[in-house]
């Protein structure tokens, strides 16, 4: 058996609380739908978890917004206004989600609802206690333990903040991480897709999801699969991450090799003489392709064309040739 931790921008509140018609969704056991476990901020328990996400980005983000709006405006550039809502429904500024899991379908047995709830207490302890040790960088909205599908699981929806230049805090994941001291898997190369800050959280909270569910008594798996880079140790992982790195720089560099090449074949089309160009036809690209298609005629590097005489024997050859097929 395996635990799983997957994170992506890809989720949904309405999803998660089951604020919509759950008989019509073929995945979904309606009759266990009572049992589900949910918990979000106290301060919006009496809304649905959406209605509650939206009314947390309008309170906090709030100061931050009018700010920035007010320099937009100011700058003469109106359209670059955002509103809470743009910040909520944005691709890099909407809630993170979170799922949590203990085994799949068909090989999750032993876990319960109350064994699951235990081992995701310790998690969201030990969130919140690392959050606050590194400077509340993140805020959990929300979360809800799904029993009502093939396996039970968890889905957590956080935001990560961070402070702009007015001191008012504003959705920024990188930059909040970067604050709260969290390193790059590999600090001497440059932050990028396969070297950022949430990949070196995202291993760390994947190692104590796996240690905590070994407390309660689970007997899982922690050696990835082959192939499979979700549950690396970060060790492996960044050594996975590297040869891959490795990989794409040789293909690019090879890439670049033809670019430059074909930078300089085109320099020295450009460079060549009026005379050796083909007055009829002044597109060099045209010209290079019909020295490849008959490089005899580009002996020296001057067309060589066919001299008149030579173009009056041929059709009079042609001509015979055309007399004896009517004969």
């Amino acid at each position: 058996m395996r635990v799983s931790q997957h994170s992506s921008r890809q989720g949904s509140a309405r999803h998660n609380d089951r604020d919509f018609d759950v008989s019509k969704s073929e995945h979904i056991d309606a009759s266990r739908t009572d049992g589900n476990v949910t918990w979000q901020m106290s301060e919006y328990s009496d809304m649905s978890f959406a209605q509650a996400e939206l009314a947390y980005y309008s309170a906090a983000y709030k100061a931050g917004l009018d700010a920035r709006n007010t320099r937009y405006i100011g700058y003469g550039h109106a359209e670059r206004c955002r509103s809470a809502e743009d910040l909520y429904r944005g691709e890099k500024t909407k809630p993170e989600e979170l799922i949590l899991q203990i085994g799949r379908h068909g090989d999750a047995d032993g876990v319960t609802v109350d064994s699951f709830r235990a081992c995701l207490d310790d998690y969201v302890d030990w969130l919140n206690a690392w959050n606050a040790e590194h400077g509340n960088p993140m805020q959990v909205l929300n979360w809800a333990i799904h029993t009502d599908e093939a396996s039970v699981h968890c889905h957590l929806r956080r935001v990560w903040n961070a402070p702009d230049q007015d001191g008012n805090i504003l959705p920024a994941q990188n930059k909040a991480l970067e604050r709260a001291g969290v390193p790059l898997p590999f600090p001497d190369k440059k932050e990028g897709r396969y070297n950022n800050r949430k990949m070196s959280f995202d291993a760390m909270a994947r190692e104590k999801w796996q240690e905590i569910v070994i407390a309660h008594g689970f007997q899982i798996e922690t050696e990835p699969i082959s192939g499979d880079v979700r549950h690396l140790p970060i060790d492996d992982y960044r050594r996975e991450q590297s040869a891959k790195v490795l990989e794409e720089n040789q293909a690019l560099k090879a890439e670049n090799r033809e670019l430059r090449e074909e930078i300089e074949r085109i320099k020295r089309i450009q460079q060549q003489k009026p005379e050796d160009i083909i007055t009829r036809n002044s597109n060099a690209y045209a010209v290079e392709l019909m020295k490849e298609d008959n490089p005899e005629r580009f002996a020296g590097g001057v067309y060589q064309g066919k001299k008149w005489a030579d173009r009056k024997a041929e059709k009079a050859r042609n001509d015979r040739i055309k007399g004896i097929e009517k004969d």
